[in-house]
């Protein structure tokens, strides 16, 4: 099944029959009634469910603009599933559902009042074979939220009608693209007979879905820095709220990466770099959203290990940031300590070199797993798989990582994913990969790699001695790698 554009949802809280303002949303909690069954002709099979956190809502800075989640939970669905999740919701919960060994992603959205319930029934066959029929909304806002999913549908398979050309005039091109996506939804709404809240809620997300589809033609390193400028300064309120978070996203990437490139800002540390260009904006949300994003990004490159704790510090001295811009940033960094969800794994095989056969062990958690079998140790994690060429050929720097650290307190795991049993065996059994070897069976490998976000092979990741995970973009090569593991094995 093609995969759903995960677009803009918009904020349409004066509009719905239960009128709501962002702040007294971020007070206020309903709650989340999620039954997931199984009727449909596919009779076993993987589901993951990934929630907006509504305690984001609770913090300015992320309640506005930070895509905040916390975590994907992950189901394996047999043919006499039957339960429910309960759960506190914000007055918005998007809900993103991944069905299938492929993980086919369908996307939800709930409204509800302060107090009120939200229900969602998902039935996993039937989302399993394209049935629109394996969502049914229920609640007070049954009927609105129904409407909105259906033109959510609509206007998903629109946007991906727009055309822009490759040049300098798709630019010229979006205010008409807008206007005929507007009157497209407006024949629309007729026919389907959408409520003033469904066609308000449509109309706002128009603008969002039409700059994606322009930013997906030109890419990203091509948008026109003014074009983004006339954005912020015409457009920005039309924009839904993922909408303007993914194009403020764009706009301080771009200006950020053209401020670094000048020759006076080359020899500034990253810090140095981000505080200046925040001094270079006017004061207002939008500085303290692009400042919090940069940061967010920095600190997924460098990783949490690589940071020194005085740059921050001198970092939250600058006089351009707000408390609540250092407050998220913090918060941030904190989150650098990587928690995984618990991943319901079925089978993992471990290969034993010494005795020359495959073990099977379980457990909910593979990096609880790692944490209990190598207590007391830095593990370095390469996760890869057969199919995948450039894992394999790193595999010689990380053999090389090993023969270096051999008799220290260093252990080296791979983890294979989405590999025939068979080949890996193979591959292993001849010294082909080095370190501690566990395979995933193809539906765990499902689940390990859409719970915790590994869409990119090969993946690194460093855990110290107490098991906390540290970066999940280690370095890679005998030099990069090697520092990052003598800073752990130094630290503790």
């Amino acid at each position: 099944m093609k995969r759903l554009q995960l677009i803009a949802l918009a904020m349409i809280a004066g509009s719905i029959s239960c009128t709501l303002r962002a702040s007294e949303a971020s007070r206020s909690l309903s709650t989340l009634h999620l039954k997931i069954i199984n009727t449909g002709t596919n009779p076993t099979g993987v589901l993951t469910v990934d929630f907006h956190d509504p305690t984001c809502y609770r913090d300015p800075l992320n309640a506005l603009y930070s895509p905040c989640t916390d975590g994907k939970q992950a189901f394996f669905i047999d043919s006499d599933t039957s339960f429910t999740l309960k759960r506190e919701m914000p007055w918005r919960q998007d809900i993103r559902i991944g069905v299938g060994a492929r993980m086919d992603t369908h996307h939800a959205v709930l409204l509800s009042a302060p107090g009120d319930s939200a229900s969602l029934t998902l039935d996993f066959g039937k989302i399993c074979g394209n049935d629109d029929t394996g969502f049914v909304f229920g609640g007070k806002q049954g009927s609105l939220n129904a409407q909105i999913n259906a033109c959510e549908k609509y206007l998903s398979q629109l946007s991906e009608t727009i055309r822009f050309p490759r040049d300098s005039s798709a630019y010229g091109l979006y205010p008409e693209k807008t206007a005929q996506m507007q009157d497209s939804l407006a024949r629309y709404s007729a026919r389907a007979k959408l409520s003033k809240a469904a066609k308000e809620w449509a109309r706002q997300s128009i603008p969002a879905r039409v700059y994606i589809q322009l930013r997906e033609t030109l890419g990203f390193y091509q948008m026109d820095f003014p074009f983004l400028s006339q954005i912020a300064s015409n457009d920005l309120q039309s924009l839904t709220f993922s909408g303007a978070q993914a194009f403020l996203t764009d706009y301080a990437q771009r200006g950020f990466g053209l401020f670094s490139d000048r020759p006076e800002n080359k020899a500034l540390t990253p810090w140095e770099r981000i505080a200046r260009f925040a001094g270079t904006q006017p004061a207002s949300p939008r500085r303290d959203f692009m400042t919090f994003q940069l940061v967010a990004q920095t600190l997924q490159e460098q990783g949490a290990s690589d940071i020194p704790d005085t740059e921050p510090a001198s970092f939250f001295e600058s006089p351009y940031f707000s408390d609540r811009t250092v407050r998220a940033v913090r918060a941030e960094r904190e989150r650098t300590d990587i928690r995984f969800p618990e991943t319901p794994l079925k089978e993992i095989c471990y290969f034993d070199k010494q005795g020359g056969t495959v073990d099977t062990v379980s457990g909910k958690d593979i990096f609880g797993l790692l944490r209990s079998r190598y207590a007391g140790k830095v593990v370095y994690i390469d996760v890869w798989g057969t199919w995948c060429s450039p894992c394999i050929a790193q595999m010689s720097s990380l053999a090389e990582l090993q023969e270096k650290y051999e008799g220290k307190d260093v252990v080296f795991v791979t983890l294979a994913v989405w590999s025939p049993r068979e080949r890996w065996v193979e591959m292993v059994g001849e010294g082909k990969i080095p370190g501690e070897c566990f395979l995933f069976d193809f539906a765990s490998a499902t689940v390990f790699s859409t719970v915790c976000d590994f869409y990119m092979f090969p993946s690194h990741l460093l855990m110290d001695r107490s098991g906390r995970i540290v970066t999940r973009y280690a370095p890679v090569g005998i030099s990069s790698a090697g520092a990052a593991i003598d800073r752990l094995l130094k630290d503790n």
